[in-house]
């Protein structure tokens, strides 16, 4: 062999590895792939925090941007009231004279009213509840009543005068008796049609199209335009508050599908969870009755301040002037016993949910469902009929009697107790092993589905997926002081337990 084989060979031999070397260079190796492998997992868990920490921000901010743009709106409305409020009735009466021979127009108007009544609303709610989607309905009602206090408030504070007719004529400088704006036909009517067409959209529709929706979105707001004309011809508002009411209403939207996710998560927890639904359903109580007291002390505060005049006597006297309302404060507090309707709510949806076997299936035959839905419409006009009729002779007992009392009972016994009937009177289907896939995949929620079923699972101990006969040898291994593994023959033991019916029964 040559002098220049001999040395490349030589070379070669001092670059080899052996194989000592070898394991020293694998494990740091393996090191630093197990550091890179935690600070990936540290990088991502901290981009996750800061994504939350920015989405928290963002809500932050378009909270604060939706306050500032309500507190603008509040202002320019108890700036611009009384100046408009001339040039505004005198547009009424040229309306008015214009179609006085002809009654078509105020049929029409009152007709579109109706459909933005606080009744009807709460009659679509309980439809949506009894034939597709209960769970919507509840948040849907949840979302309803708190806008209903935020309006008694809104109209408390900015004390909107209403259109009034005193003797013949039209006056609204004195009318400080009932107080309209912003409008609850406008606010939580045009809340209500928003809310259910957005959600409805993106969980049932097989194409998310955002040309659809818009186009959903913009008949929506015509006919809320409509809503507001129909206020206004009919002299129960002024055009400022139903735009007022317009802008509070987008705002209130916009802020209900920022927090969609946590209100998704405390309505269902609240009612559909017995594990802690209790604590927060009393919760909620109380907290629905101390808002009560709040309104019921400023109004209170209210009604002793006014001086009440002989023309407004006369004015609840002119029957001719049907679509105008009576004069009064009682009027903007009345529709203030709406928010007990969620307590009855809440309860009866807590009790149905936790005794009705596929509460929230979807299998029942679109057939059953129209009929109880039927069935729950007339018993709720029934009872609310009958509520009507009970005797009062003042205004507290009638408004304790028949609003308070019966919104509690009546959406109990609709919420809950009628629900309950269905199994009886076979108006509720579930297919056999696939009641607890729907109720789960019906819940909006699957992460926090996903997360009761973990924790009950892990709750289980690990002896209840042992056959007896591996019981029977770990207590007397035990018992003579063995705690090792098991053996091969106990192995073997472990292999042949699948023929143990217990094991077959609880694997």
């Amino acid at each position: 062999m040559s002098q220049k084989n001999i040395a490349t060979v030589e070379r070669r031999k001092s670059l080899a590895v052996n194989p000592s070397q070898t394991k020293r260079l694998i494990s740091p190796l393996k090191l630093y792939n197990n550091d890179s492998s935690t600070s990936s997992e540290d990088e991502v868990s901290e981009e996750r925090n800061e994504h939350e920490r920015r989405e928290e921000y963002s809500v932050q901010i378009d909270g604060m941007k939706i306050a500032l743009v309500a507190i603008l709106v509040m202002i320019f409305g108890l700036i611009l009231k009384e100046s408009m409020s001339d040039y505004e009735i005198s547009l009424i009466y040229a309306l008015r004279g214009y179609s006085s021979h002809n009654h078509v127009l105020e049929i029409i108007c009152s007709w579109v009213l109706v459909f933005t009544d606080l009744n009807f609303i709460e009659y679509a709610l309980v439809a949506i509840y009894l034939f597709s989607d209960p769970l919507l309905a509840y948040k849907s009602t949840f979302l309803m009543e708190i806008q209903i206090f935020f309006v008694a408030i809104l109209k408390l504070i900015s004390t909107s005068p209403r259109p009034c007719w005193i003797e013949d004529k039209m006056n609204v400088h004195f009318c400080s008796l009932d107080y309209s704006g912003p409008s609850d036909h406008i606010c939580v009517g045009a809340q209500f049609y928003t809310y259910i067409a957005i959600i409805f959209f993106y969980k049932y529709a097989e194409e998310k199209s955002l040309c659809l929706i818009t186009g959903l979105l913009i008949l929506i707001y015509i006919f809320i335009f409509l809503t507001g004309f129909s206020l206004f011809y009919l002299a129960q508002t002024f055009i400022f508050e139903c735009f007022a009411g317009i802008i509070y209403c987008i705002l209130i939207v916009v802020t209900f599908i920022r927090l969609d996710k946590i209100i998704q998560r405390y309505c269902t927890s609240l009612c559909f969870d017995n594990f802690q639904s209790r604590r927060k359903k009393f919760t909620l109580l109380f907290s629905c009755i101390g808002a009560f007291l709040v309104i019921l002390v400023y109004y209170k505060l209210s009604i002793d301040d006014l001086e009440i005049e002989s023309s407004y006597l006369r004015s609840n006297s002119l029957k001719h002037k049907k679509f105008n309302y009576k004069l009064g404060m009682d009027y903007t507090f009345f529709d203030l016993s709406k928010i007990f309707t969620l307590i009855g709510a809440t309860f009866g949806a807590c009790f149905a949910s936790s005794n009705i076997e596929g509460y929230l299936s979807q299998d029942t035959p679109t057939q059953k469902r129209v009929i109880r839905t039927i069935l729950g419409l007339g018993l709720m006009y029934g009872l609310n009929f009958l509520s009507s009729l009970i005797p009062v002779d003042n205004y507290l007992t009638d408004y304790c009697l028949r609003k308070i009392l019966p919104n509690i009972l009546v959406s109990y016994a609709i919420y809950g107790l009628f629900p309950y009937s269905w199994k009886y009177i076979r108006l509720i289907e579930v297919y056999q092993g696939n009641s607890t896939e729907t109720d789960a995949s019906f819940v909006e929620n699957k992460d926090y589905a996903s997360d009761r079923i973990d924790e009950a699972s892990e709750s289980k101990s690990e002896d209840e997926y042992k056959p007896p006969r591996l019981l029977q040898e770990r207590d007397n291994e035990e018992e003579d002081g063995y705690t090792g593994s098991y053996t091969q023959s106990q192995e073997s033991h472990i292999n042949a337990a699948s023929d143990d019916p217990y094991f077959k029964r609880n694997v």
